[in-house]
């Protein structure tokens, strides 16, 4: 039997901000399978607020009752679950906006899995422009690169893009049935600090300011940390919803692999991900867990 994930600690924290009426993030820890997310939802009030929590709920659905969650003891095979959860919340939403004749409506994600059999990986899977960090060795360091108009044109700066493209994204949940989720593998070590976000706290600070916040609450509680990062963001102006999701690593990290990788593992793994244009996206309950 593995041990569950025990070198993971976390916390997490979504606020409304200052300027908005509703929260449309949404956010999601799993750390007995050790999948962790944050959604920030777009396309109005309700429409944001119903897309971004498809995304978490379709995942924790996923995970919670499906039966080849079992077998997800590996990072790359719940890389898969979530990446399959993700088009499937895609489908519905872009499915509810043709009924509705809604336009616009849909979510970002950005989450983040971990390995029970090799503790040192752990892959990131996103859509848009939320994003995931590590804090390691004091230095901080952006994992994801956003999905957007400014970070596709080389601008770091936002406000040197005509406003009509200042905050437009290139990919999300829910804007067509089938979504190109990139998947970006992350070596864990020791004392790392990884974190999810909305853009609710990037735009608000700085990557300097946010480094700064953590290393004055490195000995601080994981709530503590995420509390600062928020509290900074609202005093920056709290222009939209915030919302962080923690986890901190052991200092002493297990070596692995503590087992072989399980032959249902293996075929997990290696089913293929939808791809944008595709008219089929594959479904887990042609995966036989028998």
């Amino acid at each position: 039997m593995i041990s569950d994930f025990t070198f993971i600690t976390s916390a997490e924290k979504s606020d409304v901000g200052l300027c908005r009426k509703n929260n449309e993030d949404s956010i999601i820890s799993l750390p007995e399978f050790g999948v962790y997310c944050v959604a920030d939802g777009m396309g109005g009030v309700q429409d944001g607020e119903v897309a971004s929590q498809a995304v978490v709920d379709t995942i924790e659905e996923s995970f919670v009752t499906g039966s080849h969650a079992v077998h997800a003891v590996t990072a790359k095979a719940s890389a898969k679950i979530v990446a399959l959860a993700l088009n499937k919340a895609s489908k519905w939403v872009e499915n509810r906006s043709q009924e509705y004749g809604v336009q616009g409506c849909g979510s970002t994600a950005i989450a983040m899995v971990f390995d029970k059999i090799m503790p040192g990986k752990a892959i990131v899977l996103h859509a848009g422009d939320s994003r995931a960090y590590c804090f390691r060795n004091k230095k901080l360091i952006q994992l994801s690169t956003d999905h957007s108009v400014a970070a596709e044109a080389g601008i770091k700066n936002e406000d040197d893009l005509p406003p009509m493209l200042r905050g437009v994204i290139t990919r999300a949940i829910g804007l067509q049935p089938v979504v190109d989720v990139e998947l970006t593998p992350v070596d864990v070590k020791a004392g790392d600090i990884f974190f999810l976000c909305s853009d609710g706290l990037s735009r608000m600070l700085s990557d300097k300011k946010i480094s700064t916040i953590i290393k004055k609450k490195i000995k601080s509680d994981n709530q503590e940390i995420v509390d600062a990062l928020i509290d900074n963001a609202l005093i920056e102006g709290g222009k939209d919803n915030v919302s962080v999701v923690l986890m901190r690593i052991a200092d002493n990290l297990r070596d692995g692999p503590l087992m072989a990788i399980p032959e249902e593992t293996l075929k997990l793994e290696a089913m293929a991900l939808p791809r944008a244009g595709d008219s089929v996206i594959p479904h887990l309950k042609c995966f036989n867990t028998a």
